[in-house]
């Protein structure tokens, strides 16, 4: 992978090495990209915060809570927690670790329930994401953290539906305006920046891109937010 920045070529590490692709974060934001911007890759980030956050605590005592986690393929952030559920929005779903509720008033869950409240890909599909902030503030523990991945750029792709993108400034600030949590990280993760991710998955092709000589849709940008509850 490589990467051409005011005329410098980058050359880029295998996606899957976190700490090499920390690094060629570091490396073009060196080179004035958007200095101004935080750069990680979301899933190290993930495992920094989570591993501060549990270490020296009795991990018998630990809960991660991952929001609209679908088949629990982030079950992996919460090793060593003693509880891992799946905030799933439709009761009809079943799997493991399942707890059902809408993030956007899920009254069930107790306050200061879990110690770490997650999301992937689900807030650019919250049709209120203002209540959802507020609820998943009002369901982590004080002290604890909240980490969401979302996008900023990104083709259409409705899951029912597909409402929203975010900068850095307006996540943040979903959080931010309860003055309840303190930011932490905010900003955006390019690992898929100039992947081909026009052809779309649905059916029919209802939710791909035009093609044109350099591909579908190349402008692929995560945004990410973690932040700290107040004691």
């Amino acid at each position: 992978m490589a990467l051409v920045l005011r005329g410098q070529t980058i050359d880029g590490p295998d996606v899957d090495d976190l700490e090499a692709m920390d690094k060629y974060r570091e490396r073009f934001s060196n080179v004035g990209f958007s200095k101004h911007l935080k750069i990680c890759q979301w899933e190290s980030l993930t495992i920094k915060y989570v591993d501060e956050y549990k270490r020296g605590k009795d991990l018998s005592t630990l809960s991660f809570l991952d929001v609209g986690g679908r088949h629990g393929e982030n079950e992996y952030y919460s090793t060593g927690f003693s509880k891992y559920n799946i905030l799933e929005i439709n009761k009809r779903a079943k799997g493991k670790n399942l707890v059902y509720g809408d993030i956007c008033n899920c009254s069930d869950i107790k306050d200061d329930t879990y110690d770490i409240v997650f999301s992937c890909d689900v807030f650019e599909h919250i049709k209120e994401p203002w209540l959802a902030s507020e609820e998943c503030i009002r369901i982590t523990k004080p002290g604890g953290l909240n980490i969401h991945v979302t996008l900023f750029s990104w083709r259409w792709h409705p899951c029912p539906v597909d409402m929203y993108r975010y900068t850095h400034e307006g996540l943040e600030f979903l959080f931010k305006r309860t003055n309840k949590m303190k930011t932490l990280f905010s900003g955006y993760d390019l690992t898929q920046r100039r992947n081909n991710t026009g052809r779309g998955k649905m059916k029919d092709g209802v939710d791909a891109v035009p093609h044109d000589d350099i591909g579908g849709f190349r402008e692929n940008w995560k945004v990410v937010f973690a932040g700290r509850k107040n004691d």
